[in-house]
């Protein structure tokens, strides 16, 4: 009898293992190259929070070696197919999306925060991200992390604080075109919102347990 309960609890460990997805990386990490950043899913009450954070997250992810597709040309196929934001995405299974958007890998993100409250004397800023990747093909969940970053100071504090430059600061040339097409994507104005140094930090964050990407992914027969 004892026997059996120990095979019954290590089968259920194992299955738990496998419903979840891999927070840092495994030893032969040969994840897809090619991929799309999906609008990200917002539940808070600002609109420019998934547009800032889904920016960031591209130029993060370029940096890493990843080949991500021009999120214009990602969001004229998702139109296509009736999906203009993030909260549409479940209704299509990332099999279709891969097939339809010529990609083998997806992110997808969803804003928890996005929250700028200004007190009488302290300024709160608030921004949490969640974010996973999928194998499209293999509908197999290969990362996933949540992070956020909550800064509150005085009034005075913040009014010097200024957002970074992202088209100095891009590490690569790959990353800083992404950004060139984002910004005529008509993205130019969030560069300067409130929030960007916390977004930028909390996509930081969020990334830090996707490993670079590493050649060798091979898709499966289709």
């Amino acid at each position: 009898m004892q026997i059996k309960i120990t095979k019954e609890i290590l089968l259920l460990i194992f299955a738990l293992a496998l419903a979840g997805c891999a927070t840092k990386a495994e030893i032969n990490w040969h994840p897809p190259v090619n991929v799309a950043v999906l609008p990200f899913d917002n539940i808070t009450m600002d609109e420019n929070g998934p547009v800032l954070a889904r920016l960031i997250f591209i130029e993060h992810i370029s940096n890493m070696g990843y080949n991500v597709q021009d999120p214009r040309h990602t969001d004229e196929i998702l139109r296509n197919l009736g999906i203009t934001y993030g909260g549409q995405l479940g209704s299509i299974t990332p099999q279709e999306l891969v097939q339809n958007l010529g990609v083998d890998g997806l992110f997808y993100g969803t804003v928890l925060k996005f929250e700028y409250t200004v007190g009488l004397l302290n300024t709160t800023k608030y921004v949490r991200l969640k974010a996973k990747f999928i194998d499209g093909w293999r509908n197999l969940c290969l990362w996933e992390n949540e992070s956020g970053v909550e800064e509150t100071k005085s009034r005075l504090a913040f009014i010097g604080e200024k957002p970074e430059n992202i088209l100095n600061d891009t590490a690569t040339d790959i990353g800083r075109d992404l950004i060139n097409k984002a910004i005529a994507y008509s993205l130019k104005d969030l560069l300067g919102h409130p929030l960007y140094n916390q977004s930028d930090q909390t996509v930081s964050q969020t990334l830090k347990t996707l490993p670079d990407c590493q050649p060798g992914y091979v898709p499966p027969a289709q």
